[in-house]
């Protein structure tokens, strides 16, 4: 559907009614939408979100760049409020993560738990 995009409003409640999982408020989760036909959420539970975040990071910039209707090529992760953008495309075209000092804390947090 060209509103699939849409749904990424609906989230966390989307993630939960389709897989069962809660998110931990301390952890947030990550969030793209590519273009008009795809949302992609990971809800952070443990230290997967690491490499979740690098295949993420690399779905979201093939899927804007590859369909119609592109929308972001972004990774975001929603921090308790609101969204902060995590990836950014330099002047070169190479796409780049940035870890604000919160999602770093939620890093921390996550590999201690290991």
């Amino acid at each position: 559907s060209v509103y699939t995009a849409s749904r990424a409003l609906l989230l966390p409640d989307l993630a939960t009614e389709l897989t069962g999982q809660r998110v931990r408020e301390q952890f947030g989760w990550l969030m793209s939408v590519p273009n008009r036909h795809q949302v992609v959420w990971h809800i952070i539970e443990d230290a997967t979100v690491i490499s979740v975040l690098n295949g993420l990071a690399r779905f979201t910039a093939m899927g804007y760049a590859d369909a119609a209707g592109s929308v972001s090529p972004h990774v975001f992760w929603w921090n308790g409020t609101s969204y902060e953008q995590l990836t950014h495309v330099r002047q070169d075209g190479t796409l780049t993560l940035d870890i604000s000092p919160g999602f770093q804390a939620v890093l921390a947090a996550i590999t201690m738990d290991r």
